[in-house]
């Protein structure tokens, strides 16, 4: 019996040493290798998500505390002011070289030209003036790349509830057409009309962008959106000029008494940031245009035209019908 019972379990056991050995190599191994390459792939697609600025980072080079806010109390207002005007300038045209940061002919210097950007931004926020750090949460100019904008937007939105005009201005100068701000969306547009409620040059400019109606809109529409964009340009945001400029460009394709309008902004929107050169481009097209329709006058009349110094005044004295 002894015998019998101790074979039966002598024999029992190989039995058992098999199956666990099937069991690890048919269903644990290949479970647990399952788990590690999801854990992989988990880890792969947040790291992705980071680097794609799905998520802002926290510090951005600045130090293990983040921004500072005894810099911002301690920040001059005229050079707060000053850095407002430059950060503004270059938002409107971060993906592309300006005066400030100059692009080259090749990639490699146009990527620099951005990245330079994006050094100078921290820079501006090492010395206390938050909204280039806020800038930085919300895109990267020198990776071409745009974070989650909600924390950023809930941070201006807080700083604009606090009486911050620049604040609110911004909240219309940071875009993703492919997030969904939601409430946020609303917040946004009362926060810019307050601004240029305001007279704040940066919030007139995105209400005129909002509030334009089209080339077949309401005439009374169309004057009130571009009178918007004319005092944002007489508060020194030439990059405003680019609404009128393209709603008389596209009127003189097909009606030339708009040439002198169309050049004129054109002038006024090269007083910019822009490297586009925006007054020789209009000039030639308007000479080449002349020269299609064999129309002497016209030519002689752009001629004269291109010895006029002009100013957003003398824009806005021409209308805008």
């Amino acid at each position: 019996m002894r015998t019998t019972d101790g074979g039966s379990r002598l024999s029992e056991e190989p039995v058992v040493a098999i199956l666990r050995k099937h069991v690890w190599r048919w269903v644990l191994r290949p479970l647990l290798g399952l788990v590690l390459l999801l854990g992989v792939l988990i880890g792969g697609m947040l790291l992705y998500a980071f680097e794609s600025h799905r998520f802002p980072r926290p510090w951005l080079g600045m130090g293990p505390l983040g921004f500072e806010q005894t810099r911002a109390r301690q920040l001059d207002p005229q050079l707060r002011l000053a850095y407002e005007q430059e950060l503004f300038e270059e938002l409107a045209l971060r993906r592309t070289g300006s005066k400030r940061f100059p692009e080259g002919d090749d990639l490699s210097s146009f990527n620099a030209a951005l990245c330079a950007r994006d050094r100078r931004w921290k820079e501006m926020a090492m010395e206390g003036f938050e909204l280039a750090h806020i800038a930085r949460q919300a895109v990267n100019t020198c990776e071409g790349l745009v974070f989650n904008l909600k924390g950023p937007m809930r941070r201006l939105q807080r700083l604009a509830e606090g009486g911050d005009v620049a604040a609110m201005c911004m909240m219309g100068s940071i875009d993703d057409p492919r997030q969904d701000l939601g409430p946020l969306a609303q917040v946004r547009r009362e926060m810019v009309e307050r601004g240029a409620a305001l007279g704040h040059p940066e919030c007139l400019w995105h209400l005129s962008r909002w509030t334009y109606p089209g080339l077949d809109g309401d005439a009374q529409a169309v004057a009130e959106s571009l009178s918007l964009a004319a005092r944002a340009v007489e508060g020194g945001a030439y990059r405003a000029a680019r609404e009128p400029l393209r709603h008389f460009a596209k009127l003189n394709l097909n009606d030339q008494r708009y040439d002198e309008r169309t050049y004129c902004w054109s002038l006024v929107y090269d007083k910019g940031q822009s490297v586009r050169h925006e007054a020789a481009e209009t000039l030639g097209y308007l000479k080449r245009q002349a020269r299609s329709d064999r129309d002497r006058n016209r030519e002689e009349r752009i001629s004269r035209m291109s010895e006029q110094v002009m100013d957003v005044h003398d824009c806005v004295a021409m209308g805008w019908h």
